[in-house]
């Protein structure tokens, strides 16, 4: 499976982005944590760096594991706008048909707790992140997860 990693713009333009090829290896996980903690200290986030990789970790396995190559990365910081706070936006997509996200959430809740065989990547994600969710969008399946900047030091230089 290809599997590269690419930061591209999607709906706003983001101020701060970065971006590099991932190998088709099975260590794309790895890669794709180095890649976020770089950035993340580039742009003077490194508070962010733990949450951020775990976040990509989960994400791009789950993107190589149940999704359709190429499976990509975009990760870049959002400008919050009318007095939202500034966030790391982490997207992971590929050729696939995508989950049905309450589904997914349903699972959590029900007595015979549906973790067991998987299904805890999301939970983490939905733990650590401000916001996240999934859309299908010109045939890519998407899973986005966005963390928040407001307790981390000032990225201000860079946006």
């Amino acid at each position: 499976m290809k599997t590269t990693l690419t930061i591209t713009r999607t709906s706003a333009p983001p101020e701060a982005t970065g971006a590099r090829r991932l190998p088709p290896t099975a260590e794309v996980a790895r890669a794709a944590r180095a890649h976020v903690a770089e950035r993340l200290g580039e742009w003077r986030a490194p508070g962010l760096i733990d949450e951020a990789t775990l976040v990509t970790s989960e994400l791009v396995t789950n993107g190589v594991r149940h999704g359709q190559a190429p499976v990509c990365l975009d990760v870049h910081l959002v400008r919050g706008e009318r007095g939202e706070p500034d966030r790391l936006r982490i997207e992971v997509w590929d050729g696939g048909p995508g989950f049905d996200l309450d589904v997914v959430r349903k699972r959590w809740t029900s007595d015979d707790d549906g973790l067991a065989e998987g299904g805890r990547g999301l939970r983490l994600t939905d733990a650590l992140s401000e916001d996240w969710g999934t859309y299908v969008n010109n045939g890519r399946h998407v899973v986005w997860a966005c963390l928040s900047l407001t307790d981390v030091t000032d990225v201000t230089d860079v946006m």
